[in-house]
């Protein structure tokens, strides 16, 4: 039988989206970056005076390859508006002093030209920011329309940066609100699902105290049940009848007892039979205070009868004979008792 495909839970799908954002941001940042018409290396401009104009009409970042060298430059004249193919240094003079560089893909209008100068041809352009002046042929291309349209990526990216910026803010906000969320609901489902144990457990537990006692029924007590039984100091103590559970027939019989120590005696066995309960109801600790607290109400609605009876417990134990015990406490702690043992059938 072929394997069912697994479904996608929450964090898969998020984490799809959270990918398809970063790949998309990394390509608008390449795109808004590079494009068209940027050289991979670009031609070494002249930064200081006495270069000599052939070296620097051929260098590249030792002979690397520049795209923006092969977009052809058009007919660049007066008045004509031009575009920068690259990153460009603008000069005071025709290959004089730099006052300052120009972006890629920033429109100016001619206003002067064109210059020779150390072989390379110079035109002198009012940009539409500053810095003004002159500036190599080769940087520049008359077909502005035509350049645009190859960069038409960089350029949208460029326009949209501030609110791209703003998008992944509130998509950072958003990330972290629905991981909360799924936080939040992946605490909910394991509560159910803990929940659902306990119920199981408790099933569990209810079906093999019931096997236990229809096991009980086939047997009889033997020798040392029956001494049990009779285990009372005082004379004349009536025999508990019917009961299934044999640990708890001795305790209703020290109950029924007219000794104070009987009585004392009956609530500590009752409080041992409840931590061995718990145990195999799967609560962990080391005392049976520790064990109740990781108990839910809602499974187990006689909790605060166990809680009454195992502080009673625990004065006879702290106390000892400092304690007095009445018979009205000491039978209302075994009812106490009873009545969580009834309630997942363990006696």
């Amino acid at each position: 039988m072929a394997d069912e495909p697994q479904s996608e839970n929450g964090y898969d799908i998020l984490g799809k989206v959270i990918g398809f954002i970063i790949i998309v941001f990394i390509l608008g940042t390449i795109l808004a970056r590079y494009g068209y018409g940027t050289g991979t290396s670009g031609f070494l401009k002249q930064s200081e005076e006495g270069n000599v104009a052939g070296e620097q009409n051929s260098l590249e970042n030792g002979g690397g390859f520049s795209i923006a060298s092969i977009f052809p430059t058009g007919d660049i004249r007066l008045g004509e508006r031009v575009i920068s193919k690259r990153d460009i240094d603008v000069h005071r003079s025709p290959a004089g002093r730099i006052v300052g560089q120009q972006s890629k893909r920033e429109v100016g209008k001619v206003l002067e030209g064109p210059a020779n100068v150390e072989n390379l041809t110079w035109w002198r352009i009012d940009f539409e920011n500053a810095p003004d002046g002159w500036v190599d042929q080769d940087d520049l291309t008359s077909r502005v329309w035509m350049y645009r349209l190859f960069n038409i990526f960089p350029i949208i990216f460029g326009a949209l940066a501030p609110f791209m910026i703003l998008l992944s803010v509130i998509f950072l906000i958003l990330i972290i609100i629905v991981l909360v969320k799924m936080k939040s609901l992946d605490k909910l489902k394991q509560k159910k699902l803990d929940h659902a144990r306990g119920k199981d457990t408790r099933q569990e537990i209810i079906e093999s105290t019931l096997k236990e006692k229809e096991d009980d029924k086939n047997t009889e007590l033997d020798k040392n049940d029956i001494l049990i039984a009779s285990l009372p100091t005082s004379d004349n103590v009536p025999k508990t009848k019917d009961v299934h559970n044999k640990r708890w027939a001795k305790v209703e019989t020290l109950i029924n007892s007219h000794n104070v120590n009987d009585w004392k005696q009956a609530i500590i066995e009752a409080d041992i039979i409840l931590d061995e309960m718990l145990d195999k109801m799967g609560y962990k600790g080391d005392t049976i205070a520790e064990k109740l607290k990781q108990v839910e109400e809602s499974d187990f609605l006689t909790l605060n009868h166990a809680w009454e009876a195992h502080k009673i417990r625990n004065k006879i134990a702290h106390r000892g004979t400092d304690y007095v015990l009445g018979k009205n406490t000491a039978d209302k702690t075994i009812e106490s008792f009873k009545k969580v043992f009834e309630e997942f059938y363990f006696i």
